[in-house]
C-alpha cells in the first residue's frame, strides 16, 4: 500500500447489545475493541466507517452503499470487521 489518499477503507460493525437474550447481555470489552481497531486503522491511513448495534438490513444497505461509493473505487485495500 503506497498511496496516502487511497490507502484503504475500514468497515466495522460491532454488535454489543443482545436485547433478545434472556439477560439482555452486553459484550464485555467490545467498546475497548472498537477503540483499538479504529485507532489502528486510522494510524494506517484508512478511511473509517464504524457502526454499532445495527440491524442485518442496515448492514447490507450500508455495505452496498460503501462498496458502490467513491471511497472504494480506487482504494488499495478494503477491510471489514
Amino acid at each position: 500500500m503506497e498511496s496516502k489518499d487511497t490507502r484503504g477503507v475500514f468497515f466495522m460493525v460491532n454488535i454489543i447489545d443482545f436485547p433478545k437474550t434472556p439477560s439482555c447481555e452486553r459484550r464485555a470489552g467490545a467498546d475497548k475493541d472498537t477503540h483499538s481497531l479504529l485507532h489502528l486503522f486510522k494510524e494506517l491511513g484508512f478511511k473509517l466507517f464504524s457502526y454499532t448495534n445495527i440491524t442485518q438490513e442496515d448492514f447490507w444497505k450500508l455495505l452496498t452503499e460503501l462498496l458502490n461509493s467513491e471511497y472504494t473505487k480506487h482504494t488499495e485495500c478494503f477491510v471489514m470487521a
